[in-house]
């Protein structure tokens, strides 16, 4: 049985994520935001960190993916997850989309019955 290729959580430009610089214990996170989305599994963090200031990352891999612990090549450019503020608001969006799709489904109920609540 082969195992589901890795999909990486989606993200925007401008999303909050938090960078780390080894994926292999994801210790002290680096606050960042998503820049460019050059690939379909990596992207490119903006990190701002105290001591150096701004610095872009590229080619960075969500911290879940199981390709960073057998390529050592990936793991030089850190991994990424969100911010759990970027999570909640994820999280917030989606729950957005589905009253949206109930109060319209309500309203069709509404007007199927002649404006009677359902």
């Amino acid at each position: 049985m082969q195992a589901e290729p890795f999909s990486p959580p989606k993200v925007q430009i401008g999303d909050c994520v938090y960078w780390y610089n080894d994926p292999l214990t994801c210790a002290e996170p680096t606050m960042g935001w998503v820049c460019q989305r050059p690939g379909i599994h990596t992207l490119s963090v903006l990190v701002f960190s105290p001591n150096t200031g701004f610095q872009e990352k590229p080619s960075v891999r969500h911290r879940e993916d199981p390709g960073l612990q057998e390529n050592a090549d990936w793991r030089q450019w850190g991994c990424w997850e969100y911010a759990p503020q970027t999570a909640q608001l994820k999280k917030l969006d989606g729950m957005m989309s589905q009253i949206a799709a109930a109060t319209e489904q309500l309203s069709l109920a509404r007007k199927q019955n002649g404006g009677k609540p359902t």
